[in-house]
């Protein structure tokens, strides 16, 4: 947790199919908790597609 992850979803949530944040773990009802940008983000686990280590060598 408390890791820069990057979230491909199947289908938009919010207008959105892709998410850079930290990784804040998974609530009771398996949804995965990303923050992004100070905001919290609950995210289904069923609607992911793809979750992976996100590196900015910009950074």
């Amino acid at each position: 947790m408390d890791e820069k992850i990057e979230v491909n979803l199947y289908a938009p949530l919010d207008g959105e199919k892709r998410f850079v944040g930290i990784n804040k773990g998974m609530d009771e009802e398996h949804n995965v908790i990303l923050e992004v940008e100070n905001k919290r983000i609950k995210i289904p686990k069923e609607s992911i597609g793809s979750a992976k280590r996100y590196f900015d060598f910009n950074e």
